[in-house]
């Protein structure tokens, strides 16, 4: 199995309760450099595809719970985390310049896709992910048979 084509999910589900649990504190006491932090984090994880702070300290939960290893496909999470930069940009440029109700909406749409996946293992980012690039794929694949 190649490794970069494939991530421990338990390891995608506890960042995702991290990165649940910061938004959340970042909304209701509105700390900027909260979602700062988060905006650099995932664009670490979903530009760079490398592991930053939270996913560092994911592994280091799931190796010391003992957690088994659960493989899953990565490049949709790294298109999720690049939905998570955009958001996270969007609330830090909200709240710095005051917009408090799109920070709400963005922050609470943040916060909810994280539980999501973090509880149930269901990854908003990936379904888009499947929407926009298995069709293209499909698109492109026909296009060369011809």
């Amino acid at each position: 199995m190649n490794k970069k084509l494939h991530l421990n999910e338990n390891v995608v589900r506890i960042s995702a309760f991290i990165t649940m649990t910061i938004g959340l504190i970042g909304l209701i006491f509105q700390v900027p450099l909260l979602f700062y932090f988060l905006t650099i984090d995932f664009a670490i994880r979903g530009f760079f595809q490398k592991g930053f702070l939270i996913s560092i300290l994911s592994k280091r939960l799931v190796n010391q719970l003992k957690l088994r290893s659960k493989s899953v496909f990565a490049p949709p999470k790294f298109f999720a985390a690049r939905i998570g930069f955009v958001f996270s940009i969007t609330i830090v440029i909200c709240m710095e310049l005051n917009i408090i109700w799109l920070n709400w909406i963005v922050g609470v749409s943040l916060v909810f896709c994280a539980g999501l996946e973090s509880f149930f293992s269901i990854c908003i980012g990936c379904y888009i992910f499947d929407w926009i690039f298995a069709p293209l794929k499909n698109k492109l694949d026909w296009n060369n048979r011809k």
